[in-house]
């Protein structure tokens, strides 16, 4: 009986530590190279927006239905916009 009341918000928990998870290692990265000047603004909103593509596919639960990991929709996000970016 307790199960049925605590199992879903340990999933719920599980999830949103996921996202943290996802957003904790982008963030970081984005920083290093906005400082390292390494790469233009377009690839920091490139990354932001990756992180943020991964946090909404593991989030809404395509994950679980696709079985996909949420960060090749991201990676794939991530080439979609450099192409676009470079090609402009």
């Amino acid at each position: 009986m307790v199960w049925a009341i605590v199992f879903p918000k340990l999933i719920e928990l599980l999830e949103w530590t996921s996202a943290i998870y996802c957003v904790s290692h982008t963030a970081p990265l984005v920083l290093c190279i906005y400082w390292a000047k390494a790469i233009d603004k377009g690839a920091i909103i490139t990354m932001v927006f990756t992180g943020i593509t991964a946090v909404a596919w593991r989030l809404s639960g395509i994950e679980s239905l696709t079985g996909v990991h949420f960060l090749i929709p991201a990676l794939v996000f991530s080439f979609l916009i450099m192409f676009v970016l470079c090609k402009s």
